[in-house]
């Protein structure tokens, strides 16, 4: 029985070796799987990975006084999409304008809700790439904390 124990003891430190020098080198990473062109989404970056070809147009901290907020912008690139993002806080946007240099103007309709879920909504222009003058919405908090406001554009 001595020998049994023994022998088993022999293969249970060669397995660990083993399985130590097999773990040891790190694999190559898989890349993210591509979505078929025209799919929701083949546009976007993976989730979690670097966001490429986004411009930040505007940014600030809005107090709890206010429920409005206006973003004037000067030299901005033509986009073809806005991104809306909410990183602290919790709000739901309203009344959400979007004015062009063109003179035109966008308004969305239906309100964002921005919680712990949703931080951010991308917004397609209507009518393709412009350059956006001014954004200006109404904010109802959801909690009592400041916001901070992110928009860009690509």
């Amino acid at each position: 029985m001595s020998e049994v124990k023994r022998l088993l003891g022999s293969i249970a430190l060669v397995s660990s070796a083993a399985l130590t020098g097999c773990t040891s080198e790190l694999a190559p990473a898989k890349p993210f799987p591509e979505l078929p062109p025209g799919s929701p989404g083949a546009d976007r970056a993976p989730y979690r990975a670097p966001e490429v070809g986004w411009t930040l147009l505007g940014g600030r901290e809005i107090g709890s006084a206010r429920d409005r907020e206006m973003f004037v912008l000067t030299d901005t690139p033509e986009c073809e999409e806005i991104r809306v993002a909410v990183t602290r806080g919790q709000a739901e946007v309203t009344d959400l304008g979007i004015s062009f240099v063109d003179g035109r103007r966008f308004e969305p309709h239906g309100p964002m809700v921005f919680d712990a879920l949703h931080r951010e909504h991308v917004l397609r222009i209507p009518g393709g790439r412009r350059q956006v003058s001014q954004i200006d919405f109404r904010v109802r908090r959801t909690a009592e904390e400041p916001l901070e406001v992110a928009v860009s554009g690509r």
